[in-house]
Order: structure tokens, then sequence, then C-alpha cells
């Protein structure tokens, strides 16, 4: 069509403070300037043909992170090396969310982050590359702000692919020797699962010339700064590993002429692990002649990641809070996410400091330090993390699984199956809550990043929580004798929607629930079908979001901006302009029975 008068505003996050606004007629182009941002929107004046062609969106380099809180005081020496790895296979972090990664160590008196992503080119499928100028400056810069954090930041290279050691073992020290110039404070060499990509034996040879690099390595660095840590990743890094091949054992022992200051990392018995105690690591210790590093893939979600995506968020278990002491550091592993990387270890660094095991005050610990990386004050910030921490709940063994969704549709399955009666409410509550939370979280104030990486699993909920409110509609028609067709066309459509989203929560319980519903019989639920509710004529900021429903009758629930509840209890205003998602569900009164009334879908908020 023609060209039409827009408008463009930049936020400093979807639900943030606007940081710069302009209008264009769509002929030249708008130029917003420098100022940072986290959130566009563009709007379109009315026109008759409007087709938009191609929106771009561009960023340089991404939103700042808030001011940094006063650091732990750091005297003498950096702290333990326990901490994080970014060693994962998938896409790396950015430097906004390594830092706050880093940042949030600190704030819990962790030591150490290590940059390892395997998925980075030049640091293992093609390691014989130099860095860019620009990342070794990066590196050195958040070496520097690590130090003065009390954080020791390590590079890491991972050679050892395709390494022969008569004529590369000069590139791999002048490589590390690099970093170590521009101020970081530690260098790791890992050859962990080169066996998928090199077919030479894991033997005492290979020992041998492992043993070399690293020794060499550390002579090298040391030269520059003699504080320096060097750690050292083995090829067999775990128990199963041992057992794996003929000549492991020879392996690991030969691994022990390693100068004593360069730390091995071990996974443990298996890869991941439901438990790790001190007991598990007597083994390797016994062979190696020194206490271990653990490297700790309790939130690892890079496993399979190509096919279902996992988002981990549950509560750090299966370790001992003298796990710690018996061994020379632990370092997680966390998820391919940055921002929900970073929940994960500040869980793990409410267990290191205090050695704390209850899972909901880990949780309740992470959600407050959500608030340092909010992009304003809200009191909501805290209780929406926790809960979603209950809706990702998981590890890398179990999970996810949404904890309260799996208890109220087990319930309801199991008063279905029993002929009891059905706690509709309590499905509804459940499902509405499912069908808002993306919209609740895309609208809050949690910090960009970790928006961004709930988005396409929200989404999964969302849909999913959409089939589950008209699979409560199915089931009412089914049970009064309605016509149960066009509600199951709805649910079934859902279910094909969701399925295009790779992201699995509690896989197969929506599903089940719908399954349970088909098999139902007359009479079920004494509750009948009503009609739609007609959605508000107007929105505006400030005004509460449900303002513009007509709602009379009883039993009113809504869902939108915050919990599901009473209309009273969830008409917070609109902070600012945009598309709202709710849910709303009135009960009324009717001959000795009652019918549901019903509206989800958006609301739009000028």
């Amino acid at each position: 069509g023609q060209p039409v008068p827009f408008s463009v505003t930049t936020r400093v996050g979807c639900g943030g403070d606007v940081v710069a606004t302009a209008d264009g007629t769509g002929e030249d182009p708008v130029v917003l300037g420098s100022a940072r941002a986290g959130c566009i929107e563009i709007a379109f004046g009315e026109s008759s043909d409007l087709r938009v062609g191609r929106i771009a969106i561009w960023s340089r380099d991404g939103l700042a992170l808030p001011p940094a809180p006063p650091s732990p005081a750091v005297s003498g020496d950096l702290l333990p090396p326990s901490g994080a790895v970014e060693g994962f296979y998938g896409v790396p972090w950015s430097w906004r969310e390594r830092e706050a990664v880093v940042r949030s160590l600190a704030l819990d008196g962790l030591g150490a982050y290590l940059y390892a992503p395997k998925w980075d080119p030049l640091h293992r499928a093609a390691w014989r590359e130099p860095y860019p100028e620009a990342f070794v400056d990066q590196l050195g810069g958040l070496a520097a702000k690590g130090e003065s954090w009390g954080i020791r930041v390590f590079f890491g290279l991972s050679p050892f692919i395709d390494f022969a050691a008569e004529s590369d073992a000069d590139l791999v020290v002048a490589k590390a020797v690099r970093f170590v110039r521009a101020g970081v404070t530690g260098v790791a060499l890992l050859a962990d699962d080169i066996e998928f990509e090199s077919d030479r034996p894991i033997d005492a040879a290979m020992a041998a010339e492992h043993v070399a690099l690293a020794n060499r390595t550390l002579a090298a660095a040391a030269e520059i700064d003699p504080d320096v840590a060097i750690w050292f990743v083995p090829t067999v890094y775990s128990d199963e590993r041992l057992d794996q091949w003929r000549t492991a054992e020879e392996y690991v022992s030969g691994l022990g002429e390693l100068d004593p200051a360069i730390a091995v990392l071990w996974t443990g018995p298996a890869t991941s692990n439901a438990s790790i105690a001190p007991g598990d690591l007597e083994r390797v210790e016994a062979l190696l002649g020194r206490r271990v590093l653990v490297w700790d893939n309790f939130w690892a979600n890079d496993g399979g990641d190509g096919l279902d995506g996992r988002i981990l968020m549950g509560g750090f278990t299966g370790r001992p809070p003298d796990l710690g002491e018996a061994v020379a550091g632990i370092v997680q592993n966390p998820a391919i996410q940055g921002a929900v990387a970073r929940f994960d270890v500040a869980m793990f660094g409410a267990h290191a400091a205090a050695g704390e095991t209850d899972v909901s005050t880990q949780r309740r610990h992470a959600a407050e330090r959500e608030t340092e990386f909010a992009i304003r004050a809200d009191d909501e910030t805290v209780a929406l993390v926790e809960m979603l921490a209950g809706v990702f709940d998981g590890d890398a063994l179990s999970g996810p699984g949404f904890i309260d969704l799996d208890s109220t549709v087990a319930e309801a399955v199991a008063q279905l199956t029993a002929g009891a009666p059905i706690d509709i409410d309590a499905l509804l509550d459940r499902f509405s809550e499912m069908a808002t939370l993306q919209s609740r979280v895309h609208h809050s104030a949690l910090d960009p990043d970790l928006v961004d990486d709930l988005w396409f699993p929200l989404e999964r909920i969302r849909i999913e929580g959409e089939a589950g409110l008209w699979s409560v509609l199915e089931l009412i028609a089914r049970s009064s004798g309605v016509d149960p067709a066009p509600f199951a066309a709805e649910v079934d459509a859902r279910i094909v929607a969701a399925s295009r989203n790779r992201f699995v929560v509690s896989a197969g319980v929506v599903p089940g629930w719908i399954a349970a519903v088909r098999a139902t019989g007359e009479g079920a639920v004494p509750v009948a079908v009503g009609g739609p509710l007609h959605p508000p004529s107007e929105c505006a900021v400030g005004m509460p979001l449900f303002a513009g429903f007509v709602l009379t009758g009883t039993a009113i629930r809504v869902a939108g901006l915050g919990p599901v509840g009473g209309l009273g209890a969830a008409s917070r205003p609109a902070p600012h302009a945009g598309v709202y998602r709710v849910a709303v569900t009135r009960w009324e009164p009717a001959d000795d029975s009652r019918r549901l009334h019903w509206y989800w879908g958006d609301v739009v908020c000028e």
C-alpha cells in the first residue's frame, strides 16, 4: 500500500520507561539517536491497505546493565575457585550476559568464571586462528572487572582434536599468553569429548602429551603473572569414562605428572549426576594424587537441545554442604540461556555460601538477586521469578516440570476417573495463569535478557494453557449434552500449534488431561456452557486492565497482569500502552445450575 504515518518508541525494556520517540511517514529513515534501549515498538497509522513489507531492528551494543552494587570486599588473593563455566554446546553468551553472571557470582562470594563455549570456532574447531583484537580487549576488560570483584576470569582453549605436539605447542602457549597479557588471571586447556572427532588412543602416551603442554603453558603464563591459575579438563572426566576405555586408568594416572598447581576438572560418577558426595571422588583422586575441581553439569541443557528445548531452574540438590570442603572447588556449567544461567548460579551461590539445601530458600535468594538486574523497582519481581522457577522446575536429569500444573491436573484426572466432583475453578485458575504468563513476563520489570530467554518456552506454556481452557469448556459440553465439537476443534488446533514449539514443560500432562476429558460420559460435571464475554471497549494506561469488561454475576476470575484472582485482586492498572493477554471467566447462576462465560484473548491499551 501507500506509505502511512507511523511512530517509533524505544524503551529501557518492554515494561520500562520511554527512552526516545520519533514520527515518520514511511518515505524517509527515522533516526532515534544512540541511546541504548531494550525494546522497540512501531505503531502504524490507519490505512485501508496497510501492508508491512519489512521491519529491521539492529542492536549495536545492547542494553547496558544497571549500575553494579557495592562489590564484596576483596583482600589479598582472589577468592577460591568455585563459580561458573561457559562450557556448553550452543550459541555463546553475549558480553552483557557474561558480565551479569560474573557480577552475580561476586555477590555470592564465588571466585571463578571460565570462558570455554564449544561453539566458538576459535576456541575449538578453528583453534589455530587468532582472536580479533576487539575480543581480546573485551575479555581483558571483563577480567579487570572480575578482579575488582574478587573473580578470577579464565580463558579456555580446546586444541586437542587435531593437536600435533611437535608443531602446535608453541601456538597454544602463544595464544594463552596473549590473553594473560590482556589481563585474564587464569587459563584452561580442555581435552573433553575429543574422541568424537579423533581416533587417537586414550592412554599413557596421550596423558604425557597433555601434561607437557599444560605444564609448559603454566610456566610461560607465570612469567607474566606469577599468580596465574591453570586448569585442565581431561578426556577422561568421569568414572563412567574411566570404565569406558581399557586404557583410561593409565591415562588418568599419567595426569598425576601435572604441576601440583594445575587443577584437574572432574564431573563425578557420570557426566550429569543426581548426587555427588566426597566418597564418589576417592577413586580419581587416588589416581591423580590430588583433589579434583568438580565440573558440575547440574543445570546443563545442551544435551539433545537441538531436538527438545529445556529451561532448567530447579533447586540445587544432591550435593551435601560439605562437598566444597572436600574438593578443590565446584564450578557450574549451567544453562545455554545466559540470564537463566545467572539465576541458576545464584541458587548455587546460596548453597555454596551458606550451605543452603532448602529449595524454596534457594529460589527466594536467586529471585531477590534478579532485582539487581530489573529495569525498574517493582514489588512483583521476586514473586514472579519464584513462580517462573516453579514453572521450569528441573535439572539435567529430571524435568522441566511445572509443579503446580502437574498436581492440579493429576487431582482432576483422579476425580474424573473416580466420578467424584471436579474442582473446575482450580483448573480454570491454572490454565488461565498459563495462558497469560507470557504476556505478564513481557510487561514486567524483569531484565530484558531473561524475558528474551523465556519468550519461546512461555509461548508453549501459553498455547497449552489456552488448550486447557478450551478443554474445560469441552468437558462441560460433553457432560451437559451440548455438542462438544466446536470446543474440541479449538483444543486440537492449539495442541497442533504447541507441537511446533520445541520447548518441553511437563511433557504429556495437558494432552493426558485432554484424553481423560474425551473419555468422559454425560453428567460428570453438573454445570453448563454459557457464552463468550464481550472484550472491553477501551483500555488506557493507568486504567485497571479489566475495567472495560461488563462483569456481572458471581465467581468472577481474572488473569493478566498479576496472579489469578477475583476482580479486585487482579485489577492492576496497565503501566504502559501495549497488547495484554487476559483470561476472564464468570459463573452465572441459572436454574440451580452454573453457567460458565469466558473471554481469553488480547486487550489493547492505548
